[in-house]
């Protein structure tokens, strides 16, 4: 099978610099694998602006060739779209007017559109037999007008739901310092941002019906397609390099601050600190955990880390300063961070946006020893309370269920190994690599 994939993304095998997220890593990976199972594959990076040769081609060039899949040229955009809201007057009264009438263009959210007819004729040359967008608003936009070949999209998050929920949230993420907008200005600024989800909404469903089928990252998000009536949708997960096991006993025995007597070490949050998911996860943690988790263990030294770039949400920042609690910001060697670890604590799906993080399944492939909200369980169905995972609803069970975890030993042990054996079966690149080709096959199959 001849594959192509679009992506916005530029492949890493490894994480080397800040900036390569986890997508970048992903990419990587189910190309690498698509391709050693036997079908030629190609990647087709898509970019706003001119032909500009710089560091991402020779990124390109060194993915295709550890990866051993074709590298094509990159097809450019013209991102141009409706004026912003920052540049003059009339235009900002046009903008209005087009989000009140919902007549703003699916550019606006979709501005690859227009290369349809550059990527068929790209996928000509290349004989493709299906082409698939991975992780990509962009690509999956630009795919919208193709008919000509079977079409899959790899959804991760629905593209303007994390819009939505900080919409629909907002005094968590209003930064209070800054200077207020009248009463009447804040309210309408709300209803035209509201009135630009809905359009962003209605968008994203034709550009997701205009595919042959729509795999996701989540399962969760299998409901939405479904609910808008998309014919084929299915959930496949996703994908981390396959770490090496240490076992638990292998940990360092020294505190962070040199003394013999090693604290409980507990990772409680990974990731930039300021994006969606993340802010309700650090607010489920400094608000409501940290204080159930101080009571639970008494007489246990303990440390909860957070670690991350960026700065949380200003209403979050007064409960930074807390015992127990070490801000770590970015580290250079993550994985040392996590395999020192006694639990990882994961919270981010504790508040209501749901969806399946690479943190929870870089957890599994490391073999570390894993305590997720039950939130988790609506994203990612292959957890299972006391075989990969302890699983907890509230404050309180979480908090005594990290405790358990510290304390026993056997228990802690049988669950990282519990979630290495489900990364291997479900979410290593191979597994990944085999329901996308079933899919694809599936797909190629329908069209005759």
């Amino acid at each position: 099978m001849n594959i192509l994939i679009l992506s916005e993304n530029v492949p890493f095998d490894a994480v080397k610099q800040k900036g390569v997220s986890a997508v970048n890593i992903q990419l990587f990976l189910v190309t690498r694998e698509l391709s050693a199972l036997g079908h030629k594959v190609g990647l087709l990076t898509v970019r706003e602006g001119g032909a500009v040769v710089g560091p991402e081609d020779e990124q390109l060039s060194d993915a295709g060739e550890k990866g051993q899949f074709d590298i094509l040229s990159p097809v450019y955009f013209n991102g141009k779209s409706l004026p912003k809201n920052n540049i003059g007057i009339v235009n900002r009264v046009m903008r209005a007017v087009a989000l009140l009438l919902g007549a703003v263009p699916m550019r606006e959210f979709y501005p690859a559109m227009n290369l349809g007819s550059e990527i068929t004729k790209r996928a000509y040359r290349f004989d493709a037999d299906i082409l698939l967008s991975f992780l990509s608003p962009l690509a999956a936009g630009a795919m919208a007008t193709i008919s000509t070949y079977p079409k899959i999209i790899f959804q991760g998050d629905i593209d303007f739901g994390s819009d939505r929920i900080r919409l629909d949230h907002e005094s968590l993420f209003r930064d209070s310092t800054a200077s207020r907008k009248s009463q009447m200005r804040r309210r309408l600024a709300q209803y035209l941002y509201r009135r630009r989800i809905q359009r962003f909404s209605a968008c994203h469903r034709h550009m997701s019906l205009c595919a042959d089928a729509l795999v996701t990252a989540s399962a969760n998000n299998c409901h939405y397609y479904e609910d808008i009536g998309h014919p084929k949708v299915a959930y496949v997960g996703t994908t981390w390099t396959d770490q090496p096991f240490v076992p638990a006993e292998n940990r360092t025995s020294v505190a962070r601050d040199g003394s013999d007597e090693r604290p409980f070490k507990i990772i409680g949050h990974v990731g930039l600190l300021n994006m969606t998911a993340s802010t309700f996860g650090l607010a489920y943690l400094l608000q409501e955990v940290m204080p159930a988790l101080r009571r639970e263990m008494q007489g246990y030294r303990f440390e909860v880390h957070i670690i991350g770039d960026g700065a949380p949400v200003e209403p979050l920042r007064r409960y930074l300063k807390q015992e127990n609690l070490h801000l770590r910001g970015y580290v250079d060697d993550l994985d040392s961070e996590l395999y020192d670890s006694d639990v990882f604590l994961f919270l981010n799906n504790a508040g209501p946006f749901r969806a399946i993080f690479s943190r929870q399944i870089i957890s599994w492939a490391m073999g570390l020893c894993l305590v997720a909200h039950a939130g988790s369980r609506d994203a990612m169905p292959e957890l299972a309370h006391g075989e990969n995972a302890l699983i907890g609803s509230t404050p309180e069970e979480l908090s005594k269920l990290v405790k358990r975890a510290c304390l026993d030993s056997e228990l802690n042990e049988k669950l990282r190994r519990g979630g290495r054996a489900s990364f291997k079966e479900n979410f290593s690149p191979l597994a990944l690599s085999k329901k996308l080709i079933s899919l694809m096959e599936d797909v190629i199959s329908q069209r005759g």
